[in-house]
């Protein structure tokens, strides 16, 4: 089995020629995770580590509801790697296995074309959108996957540049398929190609006898979809034409069309399914009329809470049956109990004058800008209370929502922070259950986080100056963190600049003068402001030129040496081994020795940082990671110690809300049930993410003994039935107590042979 240092390789998911996926635990966090192993080899010997390192930087740098989040990634024994989130509920074709309704597809291509309109603002094409890379979180969100990792490079103006023809043939575009410049269009011909698939069950364009599909896209028209679904025709348009051009050219485009065509209400109710219907479930459909009940179940059904089977009417079931005459492997079901002789229901919106006033007054709603959402979702809502089937209501809520959420990151990104706080406070108000909501409040406090930064620094600019070398230090590590925090802000990378310029000059200076302590001083400070300003090269040719350089180095090398030996490796400011070795660097970048002994104090603080993170040394944490912006350790070492800082936060967090629900739900006696909410599975997601925490293993023995007690009481009033599955279950959660055993034992031996 492959090891990879920080991970637990449980087993693996799947393998292919180019890439072995494992699933896996991050053991920092106790998240489950998935693992890509990538084969090198994929590109004939040529792998570059630098460029896989690059481009999966920026993949993991997307952050969108919609899109699998990477939570780590690099080269370890010649093997690169991405870690990302496991998601348990399956991709696309496991989906349309179990049925799709109709507007569960609409649903998953808005949320699809939401995520490729994120990914192409950040310059970066999928080029593999397929069914098996579309998942499926536990909220039965739609999540697109492996994008196009070491398989794209982007351009300078957007387009990517083909290093040779990737992707998965069915599903390229005409220009992907024949290796010509391609950009986002290419990705919604694919997403075209998907939906298609879902309506059909097969690709729009089969291999000719040679096995090639390119001629067939080139040759033949777009293909039609059947009658029942041809009200969606314009999507597949939008998608398969032959030219970009004539292509959506933006996912906005394609979720406008889509709800034009949802508020027409007529898309038919109908289940897409890619399995044939077995006659167990016919069997559930439909109990028999004879079936019983004895009063002890009538007692145990009140007390149950939810059904896990669905009624249909015998119309519902007659269509089921006949689909299963009919055979085949894609099958369409009706959805809710209509006449028995058709497939397909149409859904036409009521007339009567009680809906038309309430969706007139709904679109009024939605169509006046000055509109909260609470009253235009008011006013789809009342619509759906007349007529729960009216889709154009349903898709009109679905579109405002989703549009609401878009005008929240806009605001984000115009530096509106306060309307987009009031409209996310009023989402938030409508559904907290919204995954999306939570990643533009974390958006949004982000941001906020960058404004105060800027203001300290802009104020201690003010105060102090540039020629203040404290202060600059601190200025410089705000506007690092701005960058980091709102990519899109223009200001601190500009004010990074201007240091780098002033420091460089002052080093310039200084080289003139013949101070090359002083030069090499400020030309580390002008280097750790912006490594690649433009500027730094011909400084740093004027400090080489000194006759005293040499002996500077030498000198900054051996005082290096000292400060590791007493332990000061990045403190105290202006007194610790990495700064003295920053300072060689700055001037002499291929310095063997400083370059050696940046790598090993680098080694020496991420064990630091991983000790403190065991021990939940948080203020000291923080501290570190402080000066380790402070003394230029590196990027990738620091965006390291932040991402895993942030997801061990992240857990302890965590754990604390599962064990305070927990509690909480003991006091409410919800101990077991329901089988989706109750304390003591709470407390066992507490434990796997934290193992041997002290509170969640007490919480758990005080839920075990409550059930103990109350099988007690149930045994007292009679209840032997009950009080054996209370004991049962409290044996469940501590099956380490002998007297619960013992007692359990009694009990059945107590059981007359008649009962």
């Amino acid at each position: 089995m492959i090891e990879l240092l920080g991970y637990k390789i449980h087993r693996e998911l799947r393998s292919r020629s180019s890439a072995q996926v494992l699933l896996a635990t991050q053991v920092s966090t106790g998240r489950d995770v998935v693992v890509k192993i990538i084969d090198p080899e994929i590109t004939a010997g040529e792998f570059d580590d630098e460029a896989f390192i690059g481009e999966t930087a920026i993949v993991a740098s997307l952050n969108h509801p919609h899109v699998i989040r990477i939570h780590d990634y690099g080269v370890q024994d010649g093997k690169p790697f991405v870690v990302m989130d496991y998601l348990r509920q399956g991709d696309l074709t496991h989906k349309l296995a179990k049925g799709l309704e109709v507007q569960e597809l609409i649903r998953v291509m808005n949320q699809l074309s939401s995520a490729l309109d994120y990914a192409h603002t950040k310059d970066v094409v999928h080029l593999d959108v397929k069914p098996g890379n579309i998942l499926f979180s536990d909220q039965a969100a739609a999540v697109l996957s492996d994008f196009g990792i070491a398989e794209f490079q982007c351009g300078k103006n957007g387009a990517a540049e083909r290093r040779t023809v990737l992707g998965t043939p069915g599903y390229m575009s005409p220009e992907q398929a024949m290796g010509r410049e391609i950009d986002g269009r290419t990705d919604f011909y694919s997403l075209g190609v998907v939906f298609y698939q879902m309506l059909t069950g097969e690709l729009p364009y089969r291999p000719d006898r040679g096995g090639n599909v390119a001629l067939r896209q080139a040759r033949d028209p777009v293909p039609q979809l059947p009658d029942q679904f041809s009200v969606l025709q314009p999507i597949v348009d939008g998608c398969l034409a032959r030219s970009p051009e004539e292509r959506f050219a933006l996912g906005e485009d394609l979720r406008r069309k889509l709800a034009e065509i949802s508020m027409e209400g007529i898309i038919p109710k109908a289940v897409v399914r890619s399995e044939a219907v077995t006659t167990a479930e016919i069997r559930l459909i439909q109990p028999p009329l004879s079936e019983g009940s004895s009063k002890r179940s009538e007692i145990r059904g009140r007390r149950q809470t939810v059904t896990s089977r669905t009624l249909l009417s015998r119309g519902a079931l007659a269509i089921l049956i006949s689909v299963l005459i009919l055979g085949g492997s894609w099958y369409l079901v009706e959805r809710a109990p209509g006449t028995a002789n058709v497939l397909f229901s149409w859904l036409i919106p009521s007339n009567t004058p009680s809906v038309e006033e309430a969706w007139n007054t709904a679109e009024g709603l939605r169509s006046d800008s000055n509109q909260s959402l609470s009253a235009i979702v008011a006013g789809y809502s009342r619509v759906l209370e007349i007529d729960p089937e009216h889709v154009g209501a349903q898709a009109g809520l679905l579109g405002a929502v989703e549009a609401w959420k878009s005008d929240i990151r806009e605001d984000l990104d115009a530096g509106d922070l306060a309307l987009a706080e009031v409209k996310l406070n009023e989402s938030f108000n409508l559904d907290s259950s919204d995954t999306d909501l939570a990643i533009l409040f974390e958006d949004l406090a982000d941001r906020r986080l960058a404004e105060s930064l800027l203001e300290d620094a802009r104020a201690l600019l003010q105060r102090q100056g540039r020629d203040n070398v404290a202060s600059s230090a601190s200025a410089i590590q705000a506007y690092q963190e701005v960058v980091r925090l709102d990519p899109t802000n223009a200001e601190a990378p500009a004010e990074l600049d201007l240091f780098a310029q002033y420091y460089a000059d002052l080093a310039s200076q200084d080289a003139l003068a013949g101070d090359v302590t002083n030069a090499m001083a400020n030309m580390g400070r002008a280097s750790t402001a912006n490594p690649e300003f433009v500027g730094l090269n011909s400084v740093r040719e004027q400090i080489q030129q000194a006759a005293t350089l040499q002996a500077e180095i030498d000198g900054l090398l051996r005082e290096a040496s000292r400060l590791r030996a007493l332990g000061s490796l990045i403190d105290p400011p202006e007194s610790n081994a990495a700064e003295r070795y920053q300072r060689v660097l700055a001037t002499d970048p291929e310095n063997a020795i400083a370059t050696q002994g940046m790598s090993e104090i680098i080694a020496q603080v991420q064990r630091r940082f991983y000790d403190l993170l065991s021990l939940r040394g948080f203020v000291d944490i923080d501290r570190l990671i402080d000066r380790a912006i402070a003394v230029g350790l590196g990027k990738a070492s620091v965006a390291e110690f932040k991402s895993r800082y942030a997801l061990e936060r992240e857990r302890v967090e965590r754990v604390e809300t599962l064990i305070a629900g927990a509690e909480q739900l003991i006091g409410q006696g919800f101990i077991t049930e329901p089988a989706d909410n109750n304390a003591v599975a709470t407390l066992r997601e507490a434990l796997r993410l934290d193992p041997g925490n002290h509170d969640a293993e007490q919480r758990l023995i005080e839920a075990a003994e409550r059930l103990a007690s109350v099988a007690h009481e149930a045994h007292e009033v009679g209840l032997q039935t009950e009080a054996r599955l209370y004991l049962e279950l409290a044996l469940t959660v501590r099956p380490d107590v002998g007297e619960w055993r013992q007692l359990r034992d009694q009990w059945v031996n107590d059981i007359k042979p008649d009962d």
